[in-house]
């Protein structure tokens, strides 16, 4: 079981001053005295999940894992073991916002909102944009953390691999397209075999007596 670490109370103009601001920047700056300067934060993280697989899989660890020779639940190549405390695994593109000084890392596990936050679904959030009203932003703004909640959803929103949702979105519309196509031609040859129909006009079609 991986467990984030504990750190000793400090204030929380402190706290709230030891994150990466997202802004507006790109994956991987932090916006730093009104410009975008490249993260300072060097946070290590790993793909160990912490958990076992003595029986041979991972329960409860999500997608992306794996059982190890040593029997260990590890990530898959480009994935990270996140803080949880059941660790679930990340896409690499992401590791920015959650080492430890990335703002998500700061809202979820490193504030005294961690047991309302870190147990939100900070991704979905992301893609949802439901964190505003919910329980873990209510917790952040009383700490004066608020920023953090939000820097870390735009983090997510700007780092977050986009290109395979874009290319199934793609291969979809494609899809849609020949499909629509497969209908019109489908609908015309019909329309043809009924126009070369014989006519029936005049012609007796009552069924034969027995």
């Amino acid at each position: 079981m991986r467990v984030a670490p504990i750190f000793s109370l400090v204030s929380v103009a402190a706290a709230a001053a030891e994150y990466c601001d997202q802004g507006s920047c790109d994956c991987g700056e932090c916006l730093v005295d009104g410009s975008c300067k490249k993260n300072p934060f060097k946070g290590v993280v790993t793909g160990d999940t912490g958990g076992t697989c003595m029986l041979g899989f991972c329960y409860g660890r999500g997608a992306n894992v794996e059982c190890s020779p040593e029997k260990k639940c590890m990530c898959e190549d480009g994935y990270f073991a996140d803080w949880g405390l059941r660790s679930h695994c990340k896409p690499k593109e992401i590791e920015s916002c959650w080492v430890p000084g990335g703002s998500c890392y700061a809202a979820g596990y490193d504030s005294l909102c961690g047991a309302v936050c870190a147990t939100f679904d900070w991704e979905a959030s992301a893609a949802a944009d439901n964190y505003k009203g919910s329980l873990c932003e209510g917790c952040l703004k009383k700490v004066g953390l608020d920023g953090a909640g939000s820097s870390c959803i735009s983090c997510l929103s700007t780092c977050s691999p986009a290109s395979n949702s874009e290319e199934a979105s793609d291969a979809g519309m494609q899809w849609l397209g020949v499909s629509a196509a497969a209908v019109v031609a489908a609908a015309v040859m019909a329309k043809v075999a009924v126009s070369r129909r014989p006519s029936m006009e005049g012609v007796d079609q009552r069924p034969l007596m027995a």
